[in-house]
């Protein structure tokens, strides 16, 4: 059987000789080579005719430039194979391409057969995830009108084999000039064949290098093509009687598809006329198809891409409209209506500008960021979570990422989930995202990352919920999580626990922040929250456009704490706080919380669960196993598919690090402070201290309580010792976490030097 391939040759000498050897060394000999020369004006000529002379199966064409679709045609014209294929002259093939599509065709008897392709850079092949999906067809026949998903992968039209018969009746456009003259070359045929025969195989080196020539977008003709060719392919369906609500709907959704990807390839000076130009395209869709698209198959990204494109306004979808556009108004209009269309989001997925994360009905979404570095200890966070998980509740860990989250992390991370069919996981790469042009030139010091700005995130990428709990990759869940998504936060967009640490300006960087804060207004520091676990209410936090209002905080700002102190300016007065317990940050110098505080606090903790959050620079457990509670964190490590990893960090860190203070427990015979004579005033003129000096309400006035007899009840316990009063209080608690029994026993650890 004899194969035709048809090779347009335009301004690729660069290219050329690579590609046509590739053909020529191509394992099914009975070849036919058209190398159309379309007045190529560079060397390509003359490499051409030495082939011819190389070569007997090569057919050369030398005809005046008339453009990519006109060469084409031209080489299908001249061409006598039974089957046809087309190869850009700046690709290359496998040696083996052809022989498998032909054993394709000859197996099925179908009228065309695909195979996939590498993306090659220059240096190193690489797979769209796109093709990866497409790849897990291998062997199949599809019959494209009984199968609508296969029009959306990409059109790839030189990784085709083509019965020739299918020409003339279909073929490019030959406008001079207009580019993606493919564009719906492929659309077309799969209308019109009966099969397609899917060899999933990457057989094809597609060339996509920096600084190559690609399609026209500087001019007025270039520009407009794309929308050129979608009005083409409608023609050809209104022709062909393809007018069925599941044809019209394919043919809203893969001209949505196709411009949206082509949008950031337009030159910003021709944005206006190519939106102007959408814009009437669509509106005249709508008009004509309107009754017959089905719209409710429409994901909620696209309806609103479509209503910015319908509303007359200057942006060409909501993404991109939070890059490109200053109009605040259509902002809010925008966000509004994405509130309005929640209720009716089903989780389809999205186009390439707006990362997709599937929607789970009911589902407790706990979302977490996390570099390179920290992906492993976020695993144990998730680990944590998934060890004090419900078996009657349903969980959706959503990931950001900034790297490419590869095969060796999603086997990990199944690893992780084995056994747990009620949770599902996803891992979104926030560099896909719109708003990530906001993010990347934040500022950024000490240990932190961009990362920590990843959280504003959330209301984009889990709108499809109400809300989100948040939790940084250096916690360890002691409690279902699903007992803090379950709080009731009414009005407010963040919930979160207080930081006493920087409400009280306890160390430098505390002050340095707050009295920063304060000359930009800031007037809450004693409800100020850390942003270590927080719970965020999706829905509010779009209606008053919050995630926007912190990246702008951000970008204007240098706050001491970053994100922390952005989401406590922006939200000050949306803040919900949470009940301690939710994120106790594991201090260990005892000057950051009253001592009795902390040890109750902690105590609480270990009975009532909660979270246990490591903060701070470089004290982690995972460098530092000695620390306070540690145990904790190790506890969940050891469930984590990379636990061996965490052992071998710590043993590296151990022998190479030179403070060997960090590595080595301190001695346990020696006090590192004694208890302040505090404990011993009275338990009211410490309840009034403790108010004044860290905002801690831990009883109620003593005028609160109606009656003599109550009151002087309570002014009998106000007379007494503190340390004694707070040992009464937490009596169980305090013996279960540490060990010993009544009253008199707490009294006296409480009053006995640290470390004895």
């Amino acid at each position: 059987m004899l194969v035709s391939i048809v090779v347009p040759v335009y301004k690729v000498e660069k290219y050329l000789r690579q590609c046509v050897d590739s053909i020529l060394a191509q394992t099914y000999k009975n070849l036919e080579i058209i190398l159309v020369d379309d007045g190529s004006p560079d060397g390509c000529p003359a490499i051409v005719d030495a082939y011819k002379e190389k070569d007997a199966r090569v057919v050369v064409i030398h005809q005046a430039n008339g453009g990519y679709g006109k060469a084409v045609n031209a080489g299908i014209a001249r061409a006598h194979g039974e089957y046809v294929g087309i190869v850009e002259s700046d690709d290359f093939i496998e040696p083996t391409m052809y022989e498998e599509l032909v054993k394709a065709v000859q197996k099925t008897g179908a009228d065309a057969a695909r195979c996939s392709f590498f993306i090659h850079d220059g240096r190193s092949d690489y797979l769209w995830p796109e093709v990866v999906e497409f790849n897990h067809l291998d062997g199949q026949v599809i019959r494209p009108r009984d199968y609508l998903p296969v029009f959306y992968f990409h059109s790839a039209p030189w990784c085709y084999l083509y019965r020739r018969s299918l020409f003339p009746g279909i073929s490019l456009s030959e406008s001079k000039g207009a580019s993606y003259q493919d564009v719906t070359l492929v659309a077309e045929v799969l209308l019109s064949v009966e099969a397609v025969a899917i060899v999933g195989k990457p057989l094809l080196h597609y060339r996509m290098e920096a600084g190559q020539a690609s399609s026209c977008t500087s001019n007025g003709q270039g520009l407009m093509a794309i929308v050129d060719r979608y009005v083409e392919l409608q023609a050809f369906m209104e022709a062909h009687g393809f007018m069925s609500p599941e044809y019209t709907t394919l043919l809203l959704r893969k001209s949505i598809q196709g411009v949206n990807w082509f949008y950031h390839r337009v030159a910003e000076d021709f944005r206006p006329a190519f939106f102007r130009r959408l814009a009437a395209f669509f509106t005249e869709l709508a008009k004509v198809y309107g009754d017959t698209i089905a719209w409710e198959t429409l994901s909620l990204q696209e309806r609103l891409w479509l209503w910015t494109l319908l509303s007359g306004e200057y942006a060409l979808s909501y993404p991109v409209l939070l890059q490109e556009s200053e109009n605040r108004e259509l902002e809010r209009k925008i966000v509004d209506t994405i509130v309005a269309c929640l209720p009716d989001f089903v989780g389809t997925p999205l186009t390439r500008l707006f990362p997709p994360v599937e929607h789970h009905e009911g589902a407790v979404p706990v979302l977490m960021a996390a570099d390179r570095n920290y992906i492993k200890y976020a695993s144990v966070t998730l680990a944590s979570v998934l060890a004090h998980a419900s078996a009657s509740r349903t969980y959706h860990f959503v990931l950001l990422v900034d790297f490419d989250f590869g095969i060796e992390d999603k086997v990990k991370m199944r690893a992780l989930l084995a056994g747990h069919p009620n949770v599902f996981f996803s891992a979104v790469d926030v560099r896909r995202h719109f708003l990530y042009d906001y993010i990347r030139n934040l500022f950024v010091d000490r240990h932190l990352s961009l990362a920590a700005y990843y959280r504003f995130l959330a209301p984009y990428v889990c709108f499809g919920y109400g809300k989100c709990v948040y939790l940084d990759c250096d916690v360890a869940v002691c409690e279902d999580i699903a007992t803090l998504h379950d709080t009731v936060m009414g009005q407010a967009s963040v919930a979160g626990c207080r930081d006493y640490v920087v409400a009280n300006r306890l160390g430098g960087m505390a002050s340095e922040s707050i009295a920063y804060l304060r000359t930009l207004g800031y007037t809450h520091e004693m409800d100020y929250v850390c942003s270590g676990v927080l719970l965020f209410n999706l829905r509010r936090m779009l209606s008053q456009n919050t995630s926007l209002r912190l990246l702008r905080a951000s970008a204007a700002h240098r706050f001491i704490f970053h994100d922390q102190d952005a989401l406590n300016f922006v939200c000050g007065d949306e803040l919900l706080l949470l009940d301690d317990r939710w994120n106790f940050i594991m201090h260990e110098n005892p000057g950051c919380y009253p001592v009795m505080a902390q040890q109750t606090c902690k105590a609480l903790c270990l009975a009532q669960h909660g979270c246990f959050h490591f903060a701070g620079g470089d004290r982690k457990p995972w460098v530092m196993p000695h620390l306070g509670y540690a145990w904790i964190w190790w506890q969940a490590a050891r469930l984590s598919p990379y636990y061996e990893e965490l052992l071998q960090q710590l043993a590296y860190f151990c022998a190479n690090s030179s403070r060997q203070s960090f590595v080595s427990p301190p001695d346990p015979g020696k006090p590192t402070c004694r208890r302040p004579l505090k404990y011993l005033l009275p338990y009211g003129f410490m309840c009034r201290y403790l108010k004044q000096r860290y905002g801690m309400v831990i009883d109620e006035p003593l005028m609160a309580y109606p009656g003599f007899f109550k009151r002087a009840k309570r002014m009998v316990k106000f007379s007494l010792p503190y340390g004694l009063v707070e040992a009464w209080k937490h009596a169980d608690v305090a013996t279960q976490v540490n060990g010993g029994s009544g009253i008199v026993s707490v009294f006296r650890r409480i009053l006995r030097p640290r470390g004895k």
